[in-house]
């Protein structure tokens, strides 16, 4: 390891910090060549679960305030009409590093996968509190569909047990599979 090397993960170990601190939208600057585009849709998203969870994800930004992550959440937020933000400051990072890590964030998340006996588990549990808006997890209803609905498909009519879920959201389709209606 080179002295140089070792001197930043000391300072990074000692100095680094993670502060919440709250700046006015108005002095973000967000990042000219940002490489992910933020569809209607998927802001729409954000909208929806920055409503139902709270701004619970910070965005991370740079010394001169430039974005580093966070820019479809900051667009979102602006259609909300929130001011001030929760944003962290990323200074141990040189300005390669955090160009490397704009790209890293957005795409190491593209290459995770699924556990989808359990994301099923979990949308089920989800769906049996009545009050909640099940597409505010991201999902869409017709995903939602196919991830419960597959194991339904292959399993007799006398070994279905019909659960307690949020009603319409996909009894046609169970009625469909069940009864060939």
């Amino acid at each position: 390891m080179t002295k140089e090397k070792k001197q930043k993960e000391e300072k990074f170990s000692q100095e680094q910090m993670l502060k919440i601190e709250y700046l006015a939208i108005s002095e973000l600057k967000e990042y000219e060549r940002n490489v992910k585009i933020h569809s209607k849709k998927q802001v729409n998203k954000l909208i929806a679960s920055i409503k139902q969870f709270g701004m619970v994800n910070p965005i991370l930004i740079d010394n001169n305030n430039t974005i580093i992550t966070g820019h479809g959440r900051l667009q979102a937020l602006e259609k909300i009409g929130y001011t001030k933000i929760p944003v962290i400051r990323i200074e141990h990072l040189s300005e390669t590093e955090i160009k490397a890590y704009r790209l890293a964030d957005n795409k190491i998340s593209d290459d995770a996968i699924y556990d989808q006996e359990l994301l099923k588990i979990e949308l089920e549990d989800i769906m049996l509190d009545e009050e909640f808006v099940i597409t505010n997890t991201g999902f869409e209803i017709a995903e939602i569909d196919s991830i419960i609905l597959e194991d339904y498909a292959t399993t007799p009519k006398s070994q279905i047990k019909l659960m307690k879920l949020q009603p319409c959201r996909f009894l046609s389709v169970l009625n469909q599979v069940i009864y060939g209606n």
